[in-house]
């Protein structure tokens, strides 16, 4: 199961002869009505209800890292351009690559992509109906709590690890329960055995977070916070929830004893997964230097081929400025390996390609025909430029800067025009004021120097 790739025909460039300022038009295409009965329903904000009046079903750009994993990614992700691409226009789109059952590592700067592609990938293998699913581990490198160096063992970053992987697996194991997937029945004897281990090795928050599941608590009293922020697991399938309480009936005073990558490998294929990514993401260019990024990453890149061996591949989504020493790295660990890794390498992003970004959020949020097609039905008539096209110049080739600028639009104008005038339509003034706004609270695209 891919991600199909779709170039909306929206998504092309304005054409320039089309330059004259329109004014803005509301939903249905008539001016933006006005608002004077701007009521709030409990909990809701004024950016939700300007949402609302934007006719989206979400709020597509309500988070500028990705990190809100119920965005319908299927919907809203735009495969990035690579410089393999370039190279050959035949080759399959990243997603599709990142879907072998191999070792890869995408290279790309700050904001042009990595974390999105790592959540897309994520999202697309969790939700694959599929006989023998992938299991995916959430990998992020940490330096030890006193922050100094990485142990002369490198057991701390594998333990870490293997901590992250009874997460995962424990979850999507559960996860896979549920009728929605095929082979939903309740776990074999030998699998049982596996479930059982890994409860008692869980975290005490997970423990608790599965003992409400099993409860049928509601969702409100099942703390995912801190597991993980995708968590699709909200009920168990009927035939797994009489073996599952008597999972969680006899409390465990202690965690039960650890378990080894190798080990936990292998509880995977046991399972009925296929084999296990690894997706290592965040290892952040703005906080620490090469070496200390070099140092945490070691561990892993060492162990490739054993990696290999146990169906175990590594996802890597990393800061560009590791490419070149990670390569020549890397040139020695290949060896052995029985499929060759890919190293890609994300380009710069287009104006045509945040373009196409920008439509295709606005696409997967729309409610009807009539729903926001472009930031610039926001245009009032004494707005001398177009908002989408200065907001594209504004991201500098920057995805993630991209959806801040939108986001911090969206913020300002419930907050002022948008709450003062109860219209969607943006006043010359109002747009200033963002735009003196964005230049000095937003980050530039590219990381500071060091």
């Amino acid at each position: 199961m891919t991600i199909e790739h779709k170039e909306p025909a929206s998504s092309r460039l304005p054409k320039k002869e089309q330059g004259v300022p329109q004014p803005a038009l509301g939903c249905d295409g008539s001016p933006p009505p006005s608002n004077p009965a701007l009521l709030l329903r409990p909990g809701e904000s004024l950016r939700d209800q300007l949402i609302t009046d934007m006719g989206l079903e979400f709020d597509p750009f309500r988070t500028s890292f990705s990190d809100d994993d119920f965005l319908p990614f299927e919907e809203i992700y735009v495969d990035p351009p690579t410089e393999q691409d370039a190279a050959d226009m035949g080759v399959p789109l990243l997603i599709d690559r990142l879907q072998e059952q191999r070792h890869t590592f995408v290279f790309a700067n700050y904001g042009m992509g990595k974390t999105a592609t790592w959540h897309a990938l994520e999202y697309l293998l969790r939700m694959a109906r599929v006989e023998q699913p992938v299991l995916v581990v959430r990998y992020t490198p940490r330096l030890p709590a006193d922050g100094a160096h990485i142990p002369a063992s490198d057991t701390y970053s594998l333990d870490v690890l293997a901590r992250e992987m009874v997460v995962d697996l424990l979850i999507q194991s559960l996860e896979r329960s549920h009728d929605r997937f095929p082979r939903s029945g309740p776990p074999s004897t030998a699998q049982q055995d596996v479930l059982r281990r890994l409860y008692a090795a869980a975290p005490g928050q997970l423990k608790r977070a599965i003992r409400n599941l099993a409860d049928e608590q509601p969702d409100e009293t099942t703390n995912w916070s801190g597991l993980r922020p995708n968590i699709l697991l909200r009920t168990v399938a009927p035939a797994w929830r009489a073996w599952l309480a008597a999972l969680v009936a006899p409390l465990p005073r202690r965690a039960g004893p650890a378990m080894s990558w190798q080990e936990l490998s292998q509880a995977a294929l046991q399972l009925g997964f296929a084999c296990t990514f690894v997706l290592v993401d965040a290892v952040d260019e703005r906080s620490i230097d090469i070496r200390r990024q070099m140092s945490v990453l070691a561990p892993i890149i060492e162990r490739l081929r054993p990696f290999e061996q146990a169906r175990l591949f590594v996802k890597g989504f990393l800061p560009l400025e590791l490419g070149s020493i990670l390569k020549h790295e890397l040139h020695d660990r290949f060896e052995g390996l029985t499929v060759q890794p890919e190293l890609a390498t994300i380009a710069r992003r287009t104006p045509e390609h945040l373009y196409q970004i920008l439509d295709q959020r606005l696409s997967a949020a729309a409610k009807s025909s009539s729903s926001f097609k472009s930031l610039d039905w926001f245009r009032s008539p004494e707005i001398g430029e177009s908002i989408q096209e200065r907001i594209i110049t504004l991201a500098d080739g920057s995805p993630r800067r991209l959806i801040q600028l939108v986001s911090l639009l969206l913020d300002e104008h419930s907050a002022h025009g948008y709450h003062t005038n109860r219209q969607i339509e943006l006043s010359a003034t109002d747009w200033q004021h963002f735009l003196t706004k964005a230049a000095t609270h937003l980050p530039s695209a590219s990381p500071p120097p060091e």
